[in-house]
């Protein structure tokens, strides 16, 4: 059985450069999964500038080994991108209704 999980990625600071230029090894990486399903994800973003400096990711998986997996496979892991990456099981109870009623936006 499938279960939700929501990845938090860090970033370590001063590491804008090897995020771009990691970015297409990691965008055909998330493409390339059959494990797990990326179901959303995006980079979090500094209120400064607006320049990203981690990522948060909601996927379905048969297994929290195959999240780890994934995670320990990413381009960006192995570039050396985050300082901390927490994988937590979400347990999803509420539809995206309320949030487009909110007027919230995206920047």
């Amino acid at each position: 059985m499938s279960c939700l999980y929501v990845l938090i990625f860090e970033d370590k600071p001063d590491l804008l450069s090897l995020r771009e230029r990691t970015l297409n090894a990691h965008l055909r990486y998330l493409g390339e999964q059959t494990r797990v399903e990326v179901l959303h994800g995006g980079a979090t973003l500094d209120h400064e500038v607006g320049n990203a400096n981690g990522a948060v990711m909601v996927i379905s998986s048969d297994s929290l080994k195959d999240v780890g997996d994934f995670v320990a496979h990413d381009p960006f892991t192995l570039a050396g991108l985050f300082k901390e990456v927490k994988i937590k099981r979400w347990d999803y109870s509420m539809s995206a209704s309320p949030v487009r009623q909110s007027g919230a936006t995206t920047r």
